[in-house]
């Protein structure tokens, strides 16, 4: 029974190491979109400021759309500033320390199994640090992405507000 949770635990860990490498380049999808939809707004804001006579309310709501641009914006770039994600070590390295492992336990009697047990730990390890390092880097770039969002959500319904009022300014003229 002991070596089946082994087993699973083991199975979970590659999981748990595959997904959070790939999290990082959906998480720069996301932050990428957020951006096209900043610069969206930010041409929508620019239309409406050239307005000469804007209502001072309206002025007023597309401040506050401005700076939220503004700090979506700063949280998208951050988001996508470059990080390094742990990937998981080429073949030839592995081959490279097993071969470092058997010279080691050379003159050992049970050199096979001392050889196999400290490869699987070092790569169990490897990939546990892979993943807690991953995770803290995906963790970073969901919040900046979350709060980016928000930030653009506050813009857009500020530009909604003012695209509605000046429909409805330009009808009752």
């Amino acid at each position: 029974m002991k070596k089946e949770i082994e087993i699973a635990l083991s199975e979970e860990q590659k999981r748990l190491d595959e997904l959070f490498f790939q999290l990082g380049d959906v998480l720069d999808v996301k932050a990428s979109i957020i951006l096209v939809v900043i610069s969206f707004l930010g041409a929508i804001s620019g239309q409406v400021l050239l307005i000469s006579d804007l209502h001072h309310f309206i002025k007023g709501v597309q401040v506050v759309a401005v700076l939220s641009l503004a700090v979506g914006l700063v949280l998208t770039v951050w988001s996508l500033w470059p990080r390094v994600f742990d990937a998981p070590r080429d073949t030839a390295e592995w081959l490279a320390y097993l071969q470092e492992l058997e010279k080691h336990f050379a003159d050992k009697a049970d050199a096979a199994e001392l050889v196999a047990k400290d490869f699987f730990q070092d790569m169990a390890q490897r990939r546990q640090e892979r993943i807690t390092k991953n995770r803290t880097l995906t963790t970073a770039k969901s919040n900046l992405n979350d709060w980016a969002i928000r930030a653009t959500v506050v813009a857009a319904s500020a530009e909604a507000l003012s695209l509605i009022w000046l429909a409805f300014w330009h009808l009752l003229r």
